[in-house]
């Protein structure tokens, strides 16, 4: 019977040890996935008049592209892309003035329009895939 009760003791030590360990010890979890830069494109535009500068302009999908957006006309001038209307449209830009921002062109496709004022003046082209990387 001794045996048991020291059996008994043992088993209720090293149960109540093993708890006590569980709970202060925890492995570490996996390491976090290393952040990917995202590859970036610096782009300029005036508008002057009826006109934005440069006409057309090409960039590689998946590019986060800080844009500035310089105002060389006489009057206020709103600048918004067709296609990115939910990420890109600026407030009223004074005369000979600078906006600057940045959008992610991540939705590839030809003539993408540059509307000042409502009106298409210009064309961004998003070079790439319509596809997502492995998907057939």
């Amino acid at each position: 019977m001794k045996r048991l009760l020291t059996l008994l003791a043992v088993v209720l030590v090293a149960g109540a040890l093993t708890g006590m360990l569980s709970r202060v010890w925890r492995p570490a979890g996996p390491a976090p996935a290393p952040k990917v830069a995202q590859p970036e494109y610096d782009l300029a535009l005036t508008v002057t008049g009826r006109r934005v500068m440069p006409e057309a302009v090409a960039i590689p999908k998946h590019r986060l592209v800080h844009l500035s957006v310089t105002n060389r006309d006489t009057r206020p001038v709103t600048l918004s892309l067709a296609g990115y209307e939910d990420r890109l449209h600026t407030a009223p830009i004074p005369p000979d003035s600078t906006w600057r921002g940045t959008f992610l062109a991540d939705r590839p496709g030809e003539g993408f329009a540059w509307q000042v004022n409502g009106t298409a003046l210009g064309r961004l082209d998003i070079t790439g895939s319509h596809l997502e990387e492995g998907h057939r």
